[in-house]
């Protein structure tokens, strides 16, 4: 909980850069240059690690590996979202083109981990429904 807590927390800070331009502009209490403020560290921390703990009370179960690791998943994400952000905000919303470029690697994941396919889906329906 705590580990996923931390990445969504420094990539949530990171993300506001991108939303800022045109999807909203809060007021904030502490901004930390020009990436955002104090409560996106605070909100990734606590949606990364709720989504973890909710994955551990829905399924019972803890992530393990099966077989090969995929490490080739964690980069594609990266590039996925970011050209995602890059190519397709020109024509659409931040919020939008993001989504796209989250939804991709969840397929890939999910064409490649067959095994993995409910507990992708419902993990999205969780965390969405959490936002």
């Amino acid at each position: 909980m705590t580990k996923m807590g931390l990445a969504v927390a420094a990539v949530g800070v990171l993300s506001e850069t991108v939303f800022f331009q045109d999807y909203w502009r809060p007021p904030l209490l502490f901004q930390i240059g020009r990436l955002g403020g104090i409560e996106d560290v605070f909100f990734g921390f606590a949606f990364g690690g709720i989504c973890a703990a909710l994955y551990d009370a829905v399924f019972h179960k803890r992530l393990r590996r099966k077989g090969y690791p995929h490490l080739w998943i964690v980069p594609l994400l990266v590039v996925c979202e970011v050209l995602a952000i890059l190519v397709l905000r020109q024509w659409m919303n931040s919020i939008y083109a993001s989504t796209i470029g989250f939804i991709l690697p969840a397929a890939v994941v999910m064409i490649v981990r067959r095994d993995l396919v409910v507990e992708t889906l419902f993990s999205a329906l969780l965390g969405g429904g959490l936002c």
